[in-house]
């Protein structure tokens, strides 16, 4: 029975994952690494990290393209974060990642010693965006504060209406009420 279900789940999952497709999302981890921008390749690999299981239609994904095109750097942000270098799934060529880069040694080691300094840029970096997280809260607040003032303004405005005895309307000063008694009274004589 387990083996059973172990196949069915296994096959389940090799159906679900060999679903690769070139999105938004694969476009900018492949720009970000074939460019080596790797500081904002960090920032949005903190604030999305399920980037990393992304696989273009080719299903090449950021482990196959920090090698294909020996970014040392990369690799040790994709390390940090939780992706194995050695990574030993296939792409649909059947290459595994490392085997894109023709300098495996050198790039493996020069990522490997940037991997501690890698860790506290992700904690630094985690911590600016906290602190952005709560900028921008601290700003709404003011802004919903703000709104609230204003609400409280034009009410007292309205309040002041009422209590200064004029209508509004008319030009003399409050009477309109008193005219139209006088008329109601006049009318029924």
């Amino acid at each position: 029975m387990w083996q059973i279900l172990s196949i069915l789940l296994s096959i389940s999952y090799t159906a679900l994952s060999q679903s690769y497709e070139n999105t938004q999302e694969t476009t900018l981890l492949w720009t970000l690494i074939s460019t080596s921008q790797n500081m904002q390749l960090h920032g949005f690999i903190i604030e999305h990290p399920s980037v990393l299981m992304l696989r273009s239609e080719d299903g090449r994904g950021a482990i196959w393209w920090a090698w294909e095109y020996k970014n040392a750097e990369a690799l040790a942000i994709l390390a940090v974060n939780g992706v194995d270098l050695h990574y030993s799934q296939t792409d649909n060529n059947g290459q595994k990642p490392h085997e894109l880069c023709d300098t495996y040694d050198e790039t493996l080691q020069e990522a490997q010693s940037m991997i501690e300094q890698k860790k506290m840029e992700k904690e630094a970096i985690k911590l600016k965006i906290e602190e952005e997280k709560q900028k921008m809260y601290l700003n709404e607040q003011d802004e919903d504060d703000d709104d609230d003032d204003d609400d409280d303004m034009e009410e007292d405005e309205d309040d002041d209406d009422e209590f200064s005895g004029s209508s509004g309307g008319g030009g003399n000063g409050g009477n309109d009420d008193e005219d139209d008694d006088e008329d109601f009274f006049r009318d029924e004589l």
